[in-house]
């Protein structure tokens, strides 16, 4: 390697500004930043109605996957008849007239499907087998002292049927 002998200070500041030029010149255009597209904002929230209609009408459900068939007509038979939504009666909540709703379409589902404990609890919304075995027991001790709870549910596993 030879060194460089430069006879003054502005020789060489002269000598690497005219290398710094070259260098630049070699370098690659800079590359153009990227087209962002405006953000999308959410849907609206939805009604409990609209969600209804969408699981009547098939659409993918922010509460349940597909169900079809004998659990769905039960779960919207006895829906029908507490007077209350579909939503409600798969969801979590713990009102006592929605609990008794759905303990009630459990135990018909229980006895009219072959449906395992795991499959329906994952119908009723995620619950464990432990609480479907809870709902069926308490349905048929109530159903023993009360008449009329007994004859709800044999119209609805005649309608089903």
């Amino acid at each position: 390697m030879s060194t460089l002998e430069f006879a003054s200070e502005a020789d060489l500041v002269r000598h690497y500004s005219a290398i710094r030029k070259r260098m630049r010149a070699l370098r690659a255009p800079p590359i153009p930043p990227p087209i962002i597209a405006p953000p999308i904002p959410p849907p609206a929230p939805k009604t409990r109605d609209e969600q209804l209609a969408e699981i009547l009408a098939g659409a993918p459900s922010p509460f349940l996957n597909v169900i079809a068939g004998k659990t769905r007509r039960i779960q919207m038979l006895v829906a029908q008849m507490h007077k209350i939504t579909f939503a409600d009666l798969i969801a979590s909540r713990r009102t006592k007239h929605i609990v008794r709703a759905r303990h009630i379409a459990i135990y018909i589902v229980r006895h009219e499907t072959t449906h395992s404990l795991l499959e329906i609890g994952r119908r009723f919304g995620g619950m464990d087998h432990s609480s479907i075995i809870f709902a069926e027991r308490k349905i048929a001790r109530l159903m023993a002292e009360d008449a009329a709870l007994a004859a709800e549910i044999a119209a609805i596993r005649e309608a089903v049927a």
